[in-house]
């Protein structure tokens, strides 16, 4: 049956406080498609009688974990470190999922390995940290859903609503392939159990989100030097994470922001208010490919030029996995 929908509009030369809707005022409308799923949506998220929560900070202390999940085109496997435990889980999909786009499979891959744990109830008082190599998988996460494809907006739902039923936070992240090669989730979707995670390595070598770029590659600091040595230009100025919240980025000078990913959010949000005061500083942001989600769009609305260097290069090789991103303001 169609459903149309009727939307009372006043007219421009009406008085306000007049009561003159008739039927020429009404327009019918008719609604689009996905209403009926957000409407099923809605239903799920208000059918407790308290609402739901979502969980922005733990009530305890909280402990975190990590997992990496890969999909091939036949097969999945996932890991999960949990208290120093590896939840892993391999095999095939069958013909129905087998079938779907990859990106599908990428993120259906994420909710089982996420059900499964929570089935488990190991995840009470965690914040799990999740890694893929698809891109569309974290954007759709921190997006909310995609606008194009209403089964990754479904898995979406499922992950924010298992969220809100048990007691953890969770994030996804973009990791490039090579290094879910080297934790050897890339291998485990194809039956090897003999690499990386699942060969005894500690999962944490794979995931340097606490880490400053000068500090995984030291040769960077020197290539950066190098590009500033031009006649009649004051010196760089290199900001440790003390000087980002001190007067240091707030006087006139040259500043490099030598940033870990997991600060990247805050590191940027500091950036801003530098360029606010400043707006005649030179500032160059430099910070691995991580955890993009939380904090690229904004650093790609307050630098003049962002670049994207791929790690090929002596100053950020192959070992690196991710590219570098330098903004320059």
């Amino acid at each position: 049956m169609e459903i149309i929908w009727e939307l009372h509009l006043k007219t421009a030369t009406e008085k306000p406080g007049a009561n003159t809707l008739n039927r020429e005022n009404i327009e019918k409308v008719k609604p689009v498609s996905r209403l009926k799923r957000d409407i099923c949506a809605l239903m799920k998220m208000t059918r407790s009688l308290h609402p739901l929560k979502d969980v922005s900070r733990l009530d305890s202390v909280g402990i975190a974990a990590y997992g990496f999940g890969d999909a091939s085109g036949m097969g999945f496997g996932h890991a999960l470190c949990i208290g120093g435990v590896i939840r892993s889980e391999f095999g095939q999909w069958n013909s129905t999922i087998e079938e779907k786009h990859s990106n599908y499979k990428e993120l259906r891959n994420l909710v089982n390995a996420v059900n499964a744990a929570l089935e488990e109830r190991v995840l009470d008082g965690i914040e799990l940290f999740l890694f893929t190599d698809n891109f569309v998988a974290e954007c759709a996460y921190h997006n909310g859903g995609s606008n194009t494809c209403k089964e990754l907006n479904e898995l979406i739902f499922q992950l924010w609503e298992m969220q809100m039923e048990g007691c953890f936070i969770l994030h996804v992240y973009h990791v490039a392939g090579t290094r879910m090669i080297a934790s050897g989730i890339d291998g485990l979707s194809r039956g090897d159990k003999s690499e990386g995670i699942m060969n005894g390595l500690d999962i944490r070598s794979f995931i340097p989100l606490d880490l400053r770029p000068t500090l995984r590659c030291d040769k960077l600091h020197d290539w950066i030097e190098s590009l500033w040595k031009v006649e009649n230009q004051d010196n760089l100025t290199w900001l440790s994470e003390h000087d980002w919240f001190q007067d240091s980025p707030m006087i006139k000078g040259n500043f490099v922001w030598d940033v870990p990913p997991a600060a990247g959010e805050s590191a940027v949000e500091l950036l801003c208010s530098s360029v606010h005061c400043r707006p005649h500083n030179l500032h160059l942001f430099i910070v691995p490919r991580l955890c993009t989600g939380e904090w690229r769009k904004q650093l790609m609305k307050c630098c003049d030029v962002l670049l994207t260097i791929n790690p090929i290069y002596g100053f950020w090789p192959p070992d690196m996995h991710e590219p570098l991103i330098m903004g320059i303001y």
